[in-house]
């Protein structure tokens, strides 16, 4: 069975083929992030099926992994504020409306947190607060 789900299947190619050219950038970067945040405490790998990072954590505190899920969320929203404050730094800077707006939608990919990161970052937050070890496994 295909991990693929059946509305994905059920459109046609020239909308799968534009979805993936603009949210796929955002996506895989969102999910590189989990990972390189997350390899100091685990063994990562990135899901190519479902686009999704996997961990294997050798480390049984919840914090590294709360951190690991918020990552895309944290850096993001540094990233935006960052070109917020070049763009507005530089009046003169303009950037042709297009490519504007397809950058604005990868950052937002990239940005915005699933609400399993959430749910899964504050989880990890509460365990910790009450001093839990996690498996590691």
């Amino acid at each position: 069975m295909s991990p693929t789900p059946d509305w994905w299947r059920s459109l046609p190619t020239w909308a799968q083929a534009t979805i993936l050219s603009l949210l796929l950038p955002g996506v895989v970067a969102h999910e590189l992030t989990h990972v390189v945040c997350a390899t100091s405490w685990a063994n990562t790998a990135l899901d190519w099926d479902s686009i999704a990072f996997e961990a294997e954590w050798t480390s049984s505190h919840p914090a590294p992994r709360a951190a690991a899920h918020i990552a895309p969320l944290v850096a993001g929203y540094a990233a935006g504020v960052g070109v917020f404050a070049v763009v507005i730094g530089r009046p003169q800077f303009s950037i042709h409306a297009g490519l504007l707006a397809y950058l604005s939608v990868n950052w937002l990919a990239y940005t915005i947190a699933s609400v399993s990161d959430v749910a899964v970052c504050l989880q990890y937050l509460l365990a910790w607060r009450r001093g839990d070890d996690l498996p590691t496994a």
